[in-house]
């Protein structure tokens, strides 16, 4: 059971990262990079509740048909752990492709702090935070927790909406 578990945690964290990844180039040599965040973070929250939905489906069809919460937790557990450390080095590469990246969000950053009349030396404040931001180090680790957490979070709920459990007298 653990084994069915970390297998399918890895392959379908693989395709996850695999299709972020494709959508991510596709966008960029279409020129529809969205430098703020929005569409693209909504892409990847969708592809990874699907890579997450697709792993249940594979277990199910592994397990006889039967998945518990606890199995969809340790799924998502290792799809994320996955997912997050190739995202954070998909994302350092992505600023080798594109370097004007990091100049373009801090442009867009610094536009909106002057919008919402925030004063000179807190947005030069908060621009010479964001650079530490764009670290390879901190890129990879902010990656890795935050597809953790969503994973966990995210497969805890299908596991619940999912959860086929084996009878207790079979």
């Amino acid at each position: 059971m653990g084994n069915l578990r970390l297998s399918t945690g890895i392959r379908f964290g693989l395709v996850t990262s695999g299709l972020q990844i494709l959508i991510g180039l596709a966008l960029f040599f279409a020129g529809l990079v969205d430098y703020s965040g929005g569409t693209s973070g909504w892409v990847s929250f969708l592809v990874l509740l699907l890579g997450l939905y697709l792993a249940s489906e594979h277990f199910k069809k592994q397990n006889e048909n039967y998945l518990g919460t606890k199995d969809m937790i340790v799924i998502s557990l290792w799809l994320g752990i996955l997912v997050g450390i190739i995202s954070g080095i998909y994302a350092v590469v992505y600023m080798q492709m594109d370097p004007t990246i990091i100049e373009k969000t801090m442009n867009m950053t610094e536009a909106r702090l002057e919008e919402q009349g925030v004063s000179d030396e807190q947005i030069k404040m908060t621009l010479n935070m964001m650079e530490k931001f764009f670290s390879p180090g901190y890129l990879i680790a902010a990656s890795l927790l935050m597809n953790l957490i969503f994973s966990i979070f995210i497969g805890t709920i299908l596991g619940l909406i999912l959860k086929k459990e084996r009878p207790i007298f079979d």
